[in-house]
């Protein structure tokens, strides 16, 4: 017995049925190596030295044609310079741009003028917006209904389970009985003796 301060140099891990089965995987983005969530812990972990000082973080994420900076903060995500409309130079919120960005009015305006500039372009880029009826003149009433559809009942829809038929596999065997393992053995011995009595005699 080792004494309560005194532990052993080396332990060999045994890597028997027992560990596979009690075995936990990392997370999924972790065995993706997409994720280090121990770096990702410290991008927003503050020194207490400096008491509730928020620290923003940068998340940035990768398409196949941009790459996409989003800015995380803790309490001052609501700040108005944080939001469009908001002038550095002069210091000035403009709320009537932040409402065009909210109801996607900036992206009416583009879609008018690619339409007007590139019309093979704009029936390539907006066509689902096409095939579902949504037109640059109805974004603001859209979005309103949405908003008004989401406050009427924010709760949200529970999705339908998809019954497959399918049967999970059992990777681990059955432990058979005694007396199976017993006929499995008078089986394998009576297999082996009609091998013998079949080869030819030199």
């Amino acid at each position: 017995m080792w004494s309560r301060g005194c532990t052993p140099a080396f332990v060999k891990v045994v890597k028997n049925k027992q560990y596979f089965k009690r075995f936990q995987v990392k997370s999924k983005r972790r065995r993706q190596g997409k994720t280090d969530f121990r770096a990702r812990k410290a991008l927003i972990h503050q020194d207490r030295n400096k008491y509730n000082t928020p620290k923003y973080r940068l998340i940035v994420r990768f398409t196949n044609k941009d790459i996409i900076c989003q800015e995380n903060g803790g309490s001052g995500r609501f700040r108005e310079r944080r939001f469009p409309g908001y002038n550095r130079e002069s210091s000035q919120f403009k709320a009537d741009v932040h409402r065009r960005h909210i109801f996607g009015l900036h992206v009416a305006d583009y879609m008018n003028s690619l339409k007007d500039e590139n019309s093979d372009q704009y029936q390539k880029q907006f066509s689902r917006f096409i095939k579902n009826g949504i037109a640059p003149d109805n974004f603001e009433a859209m979005y309103k209904s949405a908003h008004a559809a989401i406050r009427s009942d924010p709760s949200p829809t529970k999705k339908k389970e998809k019954k497959t038929d399918v049967k999970p596999k059992r990777w681990t065997k059955v432990k058979l009985a005694r007396s199976s393992r017993q006929n499995r053995v008078q089986q394998r011995k009576t297999a082996f003796l009609k091998t013998i009595q079949a080869e030819p005699e030199e």
